[in-house]
């Protein structure tokens, strides 16, 4: 990336069912409360396939046409989420357990995508900001 291209912050996420966006956003506005963190409720529950990362804003139709085209047919595949993790002091999340359909879609979207970005490979995704 040149200096002073403008660019944006993307990130690569799947939606749960909605029941499941229900339970755990109960559970996020709990921790906001309980712990004056409405930080946590700035974003939906999601599973994170691709962490933050930034591109240009000129990429991005490219980056749109390639999330499209990954895995078409869509399928869908179970995810067992299991208790709870964290990273830095800010961030609570529900954890995914290991799953094969789960990091296979996340290598074929990596792979995709890997020619548009400027930073280096991100690391394993995680379930919601709680």
């Amino acid at each position: 990336m040149k200096p002073g291209t403008p660019t944006a912050l993307y990130y690569i996420a799947l939606l749960p069912p909605e029941d499941i966006r229900q339970e755990v956003t109960a559970l996020k506005e709990h921790a906001a409360e309980a712990f004056h963190s409405s930080k946590a409720l700035n974003s939906p529950p999601h599973i994170t396939l691709i962490p933050p990362f930034r591109i240009e804003i000129s990429r991005e139709a490219k980056l749109l046409e390639r999330v499209y085209t990954c895995r078409r047919p869509w399928v869908s595949f179970p995810v067992v989420l299991d208790g709870f993790g964290h990273f830095s002091n800010e961030v609570i999340y529900v954890k995914v357990c290991p799953n094969s359909a789960l990091n296979a879609f996340r290598e074929e979207l990596m792979a995709a995508l890997i020619r548009i970005w400027s930073q280096k490979q991100p690391g394993p995704g995680h379930f919601v900001r709680i």
